[in-house]
């Protein structure tokens, strides 16, 4: 395989900001891998963890077909928001124009209570009548994946006393006296000029499949995939359902469905019910791992961290059998993923994921190794690796 370009999103890939989400990585990367692969042009690409679209997104603009899956509704909006060409845009500007006009009247469909953990009782009813106003203007969703994702920006933009140093996380409000009003002129200005700012797409593109579905029941049949390009959940326990909580709250999703959201997804730092217990098909490294986690002296080792480290490695080998299931014999998987530290325990992830993969039946083909940026509220000041994975289904 060729040389990749790194996967790290550049400051000029984050000009867009309302399209900015944090576990994204770069258009030229997933390009690289796909002009590799030598893929058929009937071929079928899937990121079964599409987060913010930038696999089909490409994958489109190549005229390739793709399905993109992620559990979490909010990402598929920004997903959405990708594909947009030209009329779309306009098309979501007029939208937006009127719905705010309408939206004084206060006529609601659905109250957004969710957004009570930031904005007043007034706000909240301002904002349940925009959305009323603006899906009752339009059911298409690049159109409503433009104005949604543009929206939640402008939202966010406002609730800057609500940020912590960690950049996926937004606190909630505690006083009922420090809840914001919202500046409903400035948040039509900054949808409006955040739609201006896309980078439209060609209007003949292929158009995606993108459902709001987890990889492990994906429906697909088996061997109807060509190549998979993805990158999974860390191990870094980053709650991905908190970092967009904002959309899932314009979405129309409640304080209990959110809660619940989170507890589905693939590295929540929440744990599930059920008993927990290592997969007895786990490779001896990932064993070895959470036997250092169980017996490390630090609080709550045994306990809660090993619990949600055995969801994480569960979770990652039931959705690796499904890729495998889909995936046509000799077809490629390409993962993009990064270590990280359980205090002073190094966890290996791109050597962990390999192993679980040749466990299952994959063949790794090649490594490209990128240093990735700190993040030190995870990692404290250890540096970390990201490696991109290429592997093929053995025959």
């Amino acid at each position: 395989m060729k040389t990749l370009r790194s996967p790290k999103q550049k400051p000029a890939n984050q000009a867009r900001k309302s399209l900015r989400y944090y576990a994204a990585y770069s258009e030229g990367f997933v390009e690289d891998v796909i002009r590799s692969l030598k893929l058929p042009k009937d071929a079928v690409i899937l990121d079964p963890w599409n987060g913010s679209g930038t696999t089909t997104l490409v994958a489109s603009r190549l005229k390739f077909n793709s399905i993109g899956f992620d559990l979490n509704p909010a990402v598929s909006q920004m997903a959405y928001s990708r594909l947009a060409s030209m009329p779309d845009m306009e098309k979501a500007i007029t939208t937006v124009k009127k719905a705010f006009i309408k939206s004084h009247s206060k006529q609601l469909y659905q109250y957004l209570g969710a957004f009570e953990k930031w904005f007043d009782e007034q706000s909240i009813s301002h904002l349940s009548a925009l959305r009323a106003a603006i899906h009752k203007s339009s059911n298409d969703s690049i159109v409503l994946g433009l104005i949604d994702t543009a929206i939640c920006t402008g939202l966010r933009e406002q609730l800057t006393a609500f940020k912590t140093k960690n950049p996926s996380w937004l606190r909630f409000c505690r006083s009922h006296e420090k809840k914001i009003s919202l500046d409903i002129a400035l948040l039509e200005e900054t949808t409006i000029g955040l739609i201006g700012q896309c980078t439209p797409q060609a209007s003949n593109s292929l158009k995606p499949l993108l459902q709001t579905k987890n990889i492990i029941e994906s429906g697909l049949q088996s061997a109807s995939v060509d190549a998979v390009i993805t990158s999974p959940p860390y191990c870094t326990r980053i709650d991905y359902g908190i970092a967009t909580v904002i959309e899932l709250a314009w979405l129309g999703l409640g304080i209990n469905a959110i809660q619940d959201l989170r507890l589905q997804m693939t590295g929540t730092p929440r744990v599930r019910k059920e008993t927990f217990s290592a997969n007895e098909n786990l490779p001896f490294s990932v064993k070895e791992l959470l036997e250092a986690i169980e017996t490390h002296p630090s609080k709550a080792s045994k306990s809660y961290y090993l619990k949600t480290y055995h969801q994480f490695f569960n979770d990652m080998y039931l959705s690796f059998e499904e890729l495998h299931r889909v995936i046509k014999p000799q077809g490629s998987l390409c993962v993009v993923v990064q270590d990280s530290f359980y205090k002073d325990v190094h966890v290996k992830l791109p050597a962990l994921l390999e192993a679980i993969l040749e466990t299952i039946g994959f063949e790794i083909l090649g490594k490209t190794p990128y240093i990735a940026g700190g993040l030190n509220f995870i990692h404290g000041n250890n540096t970390v690796n990201e490696v991109a994975l290429t592997f093929q289904k053995k025959a």
